[in-house]
């Protein structure tokens, strides 16, 4: 997410994907649920939020809070990934985009393997803990945190990404 937010260029072709958010306030809440409940625990806990959003939607509500990504051909994305690899300081920036490249052969946000997280999903009912949904009013909610410690900035809608 991080080089995304940094190089401000997605390619279209990931726009119909889905994508989660598991803030670790959520985790740390239903590790605390687990620990403190009295009922049989499962072995394994896959915890991690269920809910998604699309990321054509997810894009847009960023608009909203003043963070604009250019959506480009795949073609012009992994020229401008190739372009920033030259670069010694541009190379952190796009480590995590390298990764999936490396890993997956593709860019995508699809994970490479399902998990079923149905066991843990009703495990959490049972202690009355729900993940939280990915509205608007949530996910600003994050956009704002990310802000307020430096992880994302503020780009307007004029500010050019470094390809264009």
């Amino acid at each position: 997410m991080k080089s995304i937010f940094t190089i401000r260029l997605f390619p279209e072709n990931i726009l119909d994907e889905y994508i989660e958010f598991t803030p670790v306030d959520s985790c740390a809440r239903a590790i605390i649920s687990i620990l403190q409940s009295s009922s049989p625990k499962l072995l394994i806990f896959h915890l991690f939020n269920h809910k998604t959003i699309k990321v054509e939607s997810f894009l847009k509500i960023l608009e909203l809070y003043g963070m604009y990504i250019k959506c480009i051909s795949l073609k012009e994305y992994t020229e401008a990934i190739i372009s920033l690899s030259k670069s010694e300081s541009d190379q952190v920036v796009i480590n995590g985009i390298v990764t999936d490249l490396i890993m997956k052969g593709t860019l995508t946000l699809t994970p490479s393997f399902n998990v079923n997280s149905l066991k843990t999903i009703n495990y959490l009912k049972s202690l009355d803990f729900e993940w939280p949904d990915l509205t608007h009013g949530y996910l600003g909610k994050i956009i704002e945190n990310m802000k307020q410690v430096g992880f994302l900035h503020e780009n307007p809608k004029s500010a050019n990404s470094k390809f264009e």
